[in-house]
């Protein structure tokens, strides 16, 4: 099985032909149309979750700084009594 060479990317035959099927079921002109349309949305959605878990990340990040703040502080009074 030869590979198929796009943009100097190697592409196995069978993706290419698992492409040009679902290129043709949702009526897309060729499987690099679909591929680009795909990937594209793929990146969309990828860069959305990478944000959202940064964010996420970031807040747990802030409440357990909050909470050792927290601790700290009561550690530090309960030994001056």
């Amino acid at each position: 099985m030869a590979d198929k060479k796009f943009r100097g990317l190697r592409i196995e035959d069978q993706l290419v032909a698992r492409l040009t099927r679902l290129s043709e079921r949702l009526g897309y002109p060729s499987w690099n149309a679909f591929a680009a349309d795909a990937l594209d949305r793929y990146a969309e959605l990828l860069a959305d979750l990478i944000a959202e878990l940064r964010e996420d990340q970031g807040a747990t990040l802030q409440r357990q700084r909050e909470r050792l703040l927290g601790k700290t502080s009561q550690d530090s009074s309960s030994r001056r009594k």
